[in-house]
């Protein structure tokens, strides 16, 4: 194998974490996801590894912006709601292929029960948009666009009277439009954020 393939055995012997994850799966892929191991690597970066010490450097930003977006993805995934049940919005963005923008838009309504949903929800699209406006160093900000505008949205929504009224006694003002067409899979878009290996 060459260093890059090394690289990235490292990277799954450290915290594996596959996208490709059904209902079945989750519970698993989620106790990976909050192992030490995987915290390590997200703050410590990808050149932690010794197997990655050698990678060049912009080979290494994108590496470890590719590997805070899976983690970050995934921990959207294994939000529970407070009787410790998977929330909507999560496990409407697993099994796509059989969800329409309705069933999402939907389930971020159902999200909005729970107050440990809509804040969990709201904390990993805060940390999604970051990695999105880090990202637009290394590709096409065109072709992010779509994300940042359906990030923002669903960031839009939890903030307003339809979605907080529903578990509090106060309300925000909306900060963009709301567009439910625009929702869609966010799994999907972020998944196409920085196309590399690690997502395989």
């Amino acid at each position: 194998m060459n260093q890059f393939d090394n690289c990235t055995k490292a990277i799954d012997d450290m915290c594996f974490l596959d996208l490709k994850v059904n209902k079945t799966e989750l519970n698993e892929t989620c106790e990976v996801h909050a192992t030490k191991n995987c915290e390590m690597l997200k703050y410590n970066g990808i050149e932690s590894l010794e197997d990655c010490q050698d990678i060049e450097e912009d080979v290494i930003i994108s590496l470890n912006i590719s590997f805070k977006i899976l983690k970050t993805t995934i921990g959207l995934l294994c939000i529970k709601d407070e009787n410790e049940n998977f929330c909507p919005f999560s496990l409407s963005q697993i099994d796509n292929e059989q969800n329409s923008n309705e069933n999402y838009m939907n389930a971020l309504k159902e999200n909005c029960y729970s107050k440990e949903c809509t804040d969990k929800t709201l904390m990993y699209m805060y940390e999604l948009l970051d990695l999105y406006y880090e990202s637009t160093d290394i590709v096409d900000v065109n072709h992010l666009k779509k994300d940042e505008e359906s990030i923002k949205m669903i960031i839009d929504f939890i903030y307003s009277s339809k979605c907080k009224s529903k578990h509090l006694n106060q309300t925000s003002n909306a900060l963009y439009t709301l567009n439910e067409k625009l929702y869609g899979n966010i799994l999907l878009l972020l998944i196409n954020m920085v196309i590399l290996p690690l997502f395989k």
